[in-house]
């Protein structure tokens, strides 16, 4: 047989994953959101929006979120 299923092998990794203790830098807290108001110039404004499309980020506010909770 050319593909041999390995059932007992990935039940064991699986079990292995799911027991590995969850550390607080892996798992954070959940925070909500509240809105703030930020004067910016235009200018900047597009260069913050520019930079979160470039690290793949859904919006600038949540680049900006994830910015500042590395600092």
């Amino acid at each position: 047989m050319a593909f041999e299923p390995k059932k007992k092998q990935l039940s064991k990794a699986l079990q292995e994953t799911l027991k590995e203790d969850k550390t607080p830098s892996a798992v954070e807290a959940f925070e909500r959101t509240k809105q703030y108001q930020f004067t910016l110039q235009p200018s900047v404004r597009e260069k913050i929006d520019n930079l979160a499309k470039e690290k793949g980020y859904r919006s600038a506010s949540s680049f900006i979120n994830d910015y500042f909770k590395k600092i």
